[in-house]
């Protein structure tokens, strides 16, 4: 039982940590980040192992300073998710506006919210163990 407590345990924490430093590593980049509104100009096929195609959109925006930037969103989806001229808005580092994001909720914290779906459960399980193995049995 206490291997059992120990590797469900220290995986649900070692997600969860995971979890954590993704999502420091978000609010690190939304602290510095610049909104901006671009234009979806074209689609990327991505093609996945069972046959089927994804479209990931391709969108031009224009940073604060005037540089024109195209950004290659690697959030795709089939049917795609826009259309072609359609307005989204996105998000990017003034610094390095190579850096940029969609901004909307999937595209800011799948990684941490994956990662805390993941290790929640195990987390619990292991802390449900822990306590359950120092019961005393019960005299009668």
């Amino acid at each position: 039982m206490k291997i059992f407590v120990l590797v469900f345990g220290g995986i649900g924490l070692i997600l969860l940590a995971f979890a954590g430093v993704s999502y420091m590593r978000e609010a690190d980049f939304l602290g510095r980040a610049e909104s901006a509104s671009g234009q979806v100009v074209d689609f990327n096929l991505s093609s996945s192992t069972e046959g089927g195609s994804s479209y990931c959109p391709v969108i031009d925006f224009t940073t604060k300073d005037g540089q024109p930037v195209k950004y290659f969103a690697n959030v795709c989806s089939s049917p795609p998710s826009y259309d072609i001229g359609e307005e989204v808005q996105v998000l990017y580092d003034p610094e390095d506006p190579k850096k940029v994001q969609m901004d909307g909720f999937w595209s800011k914290y799948v990684g941490t919210f994956v990662l805390s779906c993941i290790g929640l459960p195990f987390f619990a399980i292991g802390i449900w163990g822990l306590f359950v193995g120092r019961q005393k049995p019960r005299q009668n």
